[in-house]
C-alpha cells in the first residue's frame, strides 16, 4: 500500500510537470552479464530507464530506475527521482529521493594524501544555496556497490544523517557539517563493514572546515572534529578529537604541500571504508627550475592512534623522489625512487610483520612519425621478515597510428632473485578502430608471472579483452564486451629435480584456471518536446531558470575640478542587454542572473560631445537578491574657433588651406575659403594654437603672434581666436638715369 501510495505520488507530480515541459530526453537498455571459470559462475541480467525533462520556471526533472536479477535474487542498483535548479526564496534547491551521494569533506583541500570518502546511502536529500553559501541535509540507509562487472547496491546496515552548511568570503571560506552514523545490527555480522575497534553502535561527528587564500598561490586549509562514539554496551569510547591542517604554495615555478593529520577512530567511521586511526606529517615539493625540467618529492610517517596493546597497531613511512625533463631530438624522460617501511603488530596472535619495499622506475620515450616508443625500466627490491627479494624488468613499447587504426604492442623481460633467480618474458598488445558508427578495441597480455611463482609451482598466465559498439541508428546503440583470463600453474622443473619424483613428470600440471565473461547492452534514446542539450545540463538550467540581483552605477565625466553626472549614456551587459543613465548619471540593471558578469560603455552609441574615460568597463558578482555596483567614467568634448582676417586694404581672393595646429595632441586642419576655422572633440584643458606661416598666401605677411594660448572648459564656449595678416608691400624699382650731365656752353 506505501508503495503504491509512493508511485502514485510520483506520477500525481511528473504529469502536471510533463504538460508544460519545453522538452527532455530518455533512454532505456536493457543489459545482461554471463561469467563462467572454475568455481564460479555468475548470471547478471537487468534493465535501465533513466530521462531528464526541463520543465519552465521550475527546473531539470530527473530519474533513473535499475535493477538486476542475480545469483536468484533482484539486486537495486541507482535508482532515484530528482528535481534540481528550483529557485525560491533566493536560493537554488535540489531535490531527491532515493539514492544519493554526498562528499565527504566541505571545501576543496590541496593536498593528495588525505582520502575522504563519498557517503552513499538511499533516502532523501535536500540542498539549497548559492554562489557563496550552501546548506543541504540528507538522511537514509547506507548502500555499497557489489557486482563483478554490473555494479549493483547492497544495503550496509548503518544509518547516516547530515546537516551541513558553508559559506565563501571573498579570501575566507568556511563550512560546518554534523554527521550522525547508527549501526542497527549487534550480532557481529556488521563487523564486516569495519576495521577492529570502529564497531560503534553510534557516533556523533561536529567538523568545522576552514581555507584562507592569501593570494593566487598561497592558501591554508584546516579542519577540527569533535566526536562521541558510544559501543554496543551502552559506554563512550574512542578519542573524541581529530584534526588536520596544513598550508599549500602553488605556482607555476614552485608547489609545497605540507599538512599535519590526527585521525582518530571516532572520525567519519562509514561502514566499508578505512578513514580514521592515523595521524602523521607529510609533505610534498614540485620544482620547475627550467622549461621541460621537473623535480619532484614526497615524504610522510604514519602510524595507527590506538593503544598498541588494545588493537592492531600500524607504521608506516614512505619517501618518494624524481625528476623528469625534456631531453635534445624530443627525447622525454623521468625516473623515481619510492620507499616504503612498513611495520605491522596484532596483539590478538603476538605476531609483528615488518617489511621494507624499494623502487627505482625510470622511462625514456620519443615520437617517430606515426610511432611513439616508450622504453621502461623497473627495479623492486624487498626485505620482508628480513628476507630480501627482488624483481628486475625491462620494457620496450610501441603505439602507433593508421588513420582509423591504433595499434600498440611491447615485450617486457622480467627478473627475479632471491632464495632462487627466475626470469620470464611478458607480451602485452592492443588495437583500437574507429569507423564513425562502429568502434572497437582489443587487449592482449600473456607469460609467466613471477609475483606468484615460487620453487614449487610456476605460473603462466593470459588475459584478453575484447569491447565493441554500434550505433545502429540515431536512437538505437549496441555495445558487447568479452574478456578472457587463463592461469595454468605447473611443477617447478627444480621441485622435480629435488624430490626425484618420475611421476610428477608424467602430470606437471598442479591446477588450470579459465575464466571468461561476456557484457551485452543494447540501449534506446527517446527526445521529446524542443529536447535537451547534449552536455552541460546544469549550466542549461541555470541560464534559463536564474536566481537574479540588480546591477547599477553611475557614469560620471571626469573634469579638472571634480566628477559631474553624465546623462543619456548607453551603458551594455555582455550579454547585450543595455540601459541609460538619468539626469543623475544613474543606470540600473534589474533581474540580472547571479555570478559574474560585464557591464561597459555602449561605444556604439556613446554621443559625440564624450570620449571614453579611464573606466569603461567594469566587473562584479550579482548575488541573488542582492545589488552589485559598477562605476563607469567618460570625458566631456568642447570645441573652439577662429579665423584669418586681413587688414581693409589687404584683402586677399581666398584665405582656403591655412595650416592651424593645436598641442598638446598634434592635431591639425585647414582653413577655408573666408579663412575660418574650427576644433571640435577636445577634452578640457589648456591648448597652444599655431598657424603655419609658410603655408599663407604667397603674398601675405602675419601681423599677429603666430601661437596662441586658449583655455577649454566644459560648458563654456571660448571667444573666438583672430590671426592677422596683411598684403605684403610693393618693392620700389630703382630708376637708372642714362643722360644726367650737364651741357657747358
Amino acid at each position: 500500500m506505501k508503495r503504491g501510495l509512493t508511485w502514485l505520488l510520483a506520477v500525481a507530480v511528473v504529469a502536471p510537470l510533463r504538460a508544460q515541459s519545453s522538452g527532455g530526453q530518455a533512454e532505456v537498455a536493457a543489459q545482461g552479464y554471463y561469467l563462467s571459470g572454475g568455481s564460479q559462475t555468475t548470471n547478471t541480467s537487468g534493465l535501465v530507464v533513466k530521462f531528464d525533462e526541463f520543465v519552465p520556471d521550475l527546473g531539470l526533472f530527473r530519474g533513473n530506475l535499475e535493477a538486476y536479477r542475480s545469483a536468484g535474487g533482484i539486486h537495486p542498483a541507482d535508482n532515484f527521482l530528482e528535481l534540481r535548479g528550483l529557485v525560491w526564496g533566493g536560493l537554488r534547491w535540489n531535490l531527491r529521493g532515493g539514492d544519493f551521494r554526498a562528499s565527504g569533506t566541505l571545501l576543496q583541500n590541496p593536498f593528495t594524501n588525505l582520502f575522504f570518502p563519498e557517503i552513499q546511502a538511499r533516502g532523501v536529500q535536500v540542498e539549497a544555496g548559492d554562489e557563496k553559501q550552501a546548506v543541504s541535509f540528507y538522511y537514509g540507509m547506507e548502500t555499497l556497490l557489489a557486482g563483478p562487472r554490473i555494479p549493483f547496491r547492497v544495503d550496509v546496515p548503518q544509518k547516516v544523517m547530515g546537516v551541513t552548511a558553508r559559506r565563501k568570503f571573498e579570501n575566507f571560506e568556511t563550512g560546518v557539517r554534523l554527521l550522525r552514523l547508527e549501526t542497527l545490527e549487534h550480532d557481529g555480522t556488521q563487523n564486516i563493514y569495519f576495521p577492529p575497534g570502529r564497531d560503534f553502535e553510534s557516533t556523533d561527528n561536529l567538523t568545522l572546515y576552514s581555507g584562507y587564500s592569501f593570494n593566487d598561490h598561497f592558501r591554508l586549509y584546516g579542519e577540527a572534529t569533535a566526536a562521541r562514539a558510544r559501543r554496543t554496551d551502552g559506554q563512550l569510547a574512542g578519542e573524541p578529537f581529530s584534526f588536520i591542517f596544513g598550508p599549500a604554495w602553488e605556482s607555476p615555478r614552485l608547489t609545497v604541500r605540507l599538512n599535519y593529520s590526527s585521525l582518530t577512530q571516532t572520525y567519519m567511521p562509514i561502514a566499508g571504508y578505512w578513514t580514521g586511526d592515523r595521524r602523521g606529517p607529510f609533505g610534498e615539493v614540485r620544482v620547475r627550475p627550467w622549461h621541460g625540467v621537473e623535480v619532484f618529492g614526497s615524504a610522510s610517517q604514519y602510524e595507527t592512534t590506538t593503544s598498541h596493546t588494545a588493537q592492531p597497531y600500524f607504521r608506516s613511512t614512505g619517501t618518494s623522489a624524481g625528476v623528469s625533463f625534456e631531453l635534445p631530438w624530443k627525447l622525454y624522460a623521468n625516473a623515481q625512487l619510492s620507499t616504503t617501511n612498513f611495520y605491522s603488530s596484532d596483539p590478538g596472535t603476538r605476531l609483528a610483520q615488518h617489511s621494507y619495499n624499494e623502487q627505482w622506475n625510470g622511462t625514456i620515450s620519443r615520437s617517430f612519425g606515426v610511432h611513439n616508443l616508450r622504453f621502461t625500466g623497473r627495479d623492486m627490491k624487498f626485505i620482508i621478515n628480513g628476507m630480501p627479494s627482488d624483481q628486475k624488468s625491462l620494457e620496450i613499447e610501441d603505439l602507433f597510428q593508421l588513420r582509423h587504426l591504433v595499434l600498440g604492442a611491447g615485450v617486457r623481460g622480467q627478473l627475479s632473485g632471491g632464495t632462487e633467480n627466475r626470469n620470464s618474458v611478458y607480451l602485452h598488445g592492443s588495437a583500437q578502430i574507429n569507423l564513425g558508427r562502429f568502434s572497437a578495441c582489443g587487449y592482449y597480455e600473456g607469460g609467466k608471472d613471477l609475483a606468484n611463482q615460487t620453487i614449487f609451482a610456476t605460473n603462466n598466465t593470459s588475459s584478453t579483452v575484447v569491447n565493441a559498439s554500434l550505433s545502429v541508428t540515431q536512437h538505437w546503440s549496441i555495445q558487447a564486451e568479452a574478456f578472457r583470463t587463463k592461469l595454468l600453474s605447473s611443477i617447478n622443473p627444480e621441485s622435480q629435480f629435488l624430490q626425484g619424483n618420475p611421476t610428477l613428470a608424467l602430470n606437471p600440471v598442479l591446477s588450470q584456471f579459465d575464466q571468461w565473461s561476456f557484457l551485452v547492452r543494447v540501449a534506446r534514446t527517446f527526445n521529446w518536446g524542443n529536447g535537451l542539450p547534449s552536455g552541460g545540463l546544469e549550466h542549461y538550467t541555470m541560464q534559463q531558470i536564474p536566481i537574479t540581483g540588480t546591477l547599477e552605477g553611475f557614469v560620471n565625466v571626469l573634469m579638472a575640478s571634480a566628477k559631474q553626472p553624465a546623462p543619456g549614456i548607453s551603458v551594455v551587459l555582455e550579454s547585450g542587454r543595455s540601459a541609460l543613465t538619468d539626469s543623475s548619471g544613474r543606470y540600473r540593471l534589474e533581474d540580472v542572473p547571479e555570478g559574474p558578469h560585464t557591464v561597459s560603455l555602449d561605444m556604439e552609441q556613446l554621443p559625440a560631445d564624450y570620449n571614453p574615460g579611464p573606466d569603461t568597463k567594469g566587473s562584479a558578482i550579482v548575488g541573488p537578491r542582492k545589488i552589485a555596483r559598477v562605476d563607469l567614467d567618460v570625458y566631456a568634448l568642447s570645441s573652439f574657433s577662429g579665423k584669418i582676417i586681413s587688414r581693409p586694404n589687404s584683402s586677399f581672393e581666398t584665405l582656403e588651406g591655412v595650416l592651424i595646429r593645436v598641442e598638446p595632441g598634434g592635431q591639425q586642419t585647414t582653413t577655408l575659403t573666408d579663412g575660418s576655422f574650427a576644433y571640435y572633440n577636445l577634452l578640457e584643458g589648456s591648448y597652444q594654437v599655431s598657424i603655419a606661416i609658410e603655408t599663407l598666401p604667397p603674398d601675405a605677411i602675419l601681423k599677429s603672434e603666430p601661437t596662441v594660448s586658449i583655455q577649454v572648459q566644459n560648458g563654456i564656449v571660448p571667444a573666438p581666436l583672430q590671426f592677422e595678416i596683411e598684403r605684403r608691400p610693393e618693392e620700389k624699382k630703382p630708376v637708372r638715369k642714362v643722360l644726367d650731365q650737364q651741357i657747358i656752353p
